[in-house]
């Protein structure tokens, strides 16, 4: 099964406080019919996990 795997990094000093990422997978979908929809949004599952690194706690989002 196809997997994205994407990071996300912070290169300033300062922290992100109320940061939002957001995505979306664009694909063609063929429906019953058989019409072809270009671009179509599809619903993505996302998690979030918080994983100790180091001592400190950093959050991991899963798209």
């Amino acid at each position: 099964k196809p997997c994205l795997m994407i990071r996300v990094a912070n290169m300033r000093k300062s922290l992100l406080i109320g940061c939002q990422v957001t995505g979306k997978l664009l694909q063609t979908h063929q429906t019953k019919e058989g019409e072809n929809i270009r671009l179509n949004q599809a619903a993505q599952r996302r998690s979030v996990s918080l994983c100790p690194v180091n001592g400190r706690t950093q959050a991991n989002m899963f798209l």
